[in-house]
């Protein structure tokens, strides 16, 4: 037997068991948002002694997930997502004192494996799995206070090139659901995110990006 007709042997059985997966099995799909607490892992020292504070965004997207057995489900998701820290503007590298607020957007598209237990209209789940972040921007909001003859500043500036276009993540979560209607259900949960890698590119390069989100979304079945 050829390798080619091997391989064609091969990738119909794999599309059959897809196809026999996808065909006997629930499909969901939705939309949700809520919010995100960002911050970022060892922050670096900084001289005057100011804080390096967390910052709370909102966020949203859409969700789907199918069920493999009467437990387990893949699920995933499209979000867009707000990231970012307030940092000393020392930490900045600018004389006057004041703060700096960091901030990047990705579209981030996160797999997970989901653990689903319960009976009756109520269900909780656990979750993990890795995620690819895409940077879509990146600003930096600097407020310096006025000293003497320099005056007070507050400017925006683009920063894109100092974040990577690309983050992985690893997030583990908690949630439930309650069954609205046969086919609407309403979903709640709760979430850690873990970046794998560095959160900036030539800038605290060894820092990676961490935070919690919670959420509330609506599935439909499909």
């Amino acid at each position: 037997m050829s390798k080619a007709t091997l391989h064609r042997i091969l990738s119909l059985v794999l599309l059959s068991a897809f196809h026999a997966v996808f065909a006997s099995s629930q499909v969901r799909v939705g939309v949700h948002g809520g919010a995100v607490f960002s911050g970022i892992t060892d922050p670096p020292r900084d001289a005057s002694g100011g804080a390096w504070e967390m910052q709370t965004f909102g966020f949203g997207g859409v969700l789907a997930d199918l069920q493999i057995t009467e437990h387990w489900l893949l699920a995933s998701e499209i979000n867009f997502v707000r990231k970012g820290i307030r940092i000393p503007s020392s930490g900045w590298g600018l004389p006057l004192p004041g703060t700096t607020t960091l901030t990047s957007n990705y579209y981030e598209v996160p797999l997970k494996i989901r653990y689903r237990a319960g009976g009756g209209p109520f269900k909780w789940y656990v979750e993990g799995g890795p995620s690819l972040g895409i940077l879509e921007s990146g600003r930096a909001h600097v407020v310096a206070q006025a000293v003497g003859v320099m005056p007070s500043s507050d400017e925006v500036i683009e920063v894109r090139g100092m974040y990577r276009e690309f983050e992985t993540a690893l997030s583990l979560g908690l949630g439930g659901e309650y069954e609205l209607t046969s086919t609407v259900t309403l979903a709640v949960a709760g979430r850690y995110s873990h970046g794998l890698s560095d959160a900036h590119d030539k800038f605290w390069s060894k820092v990676k990006s961490r935070g919690a989100a919670c959420d509330l979304g609506v599935l439909v079945s499909l």
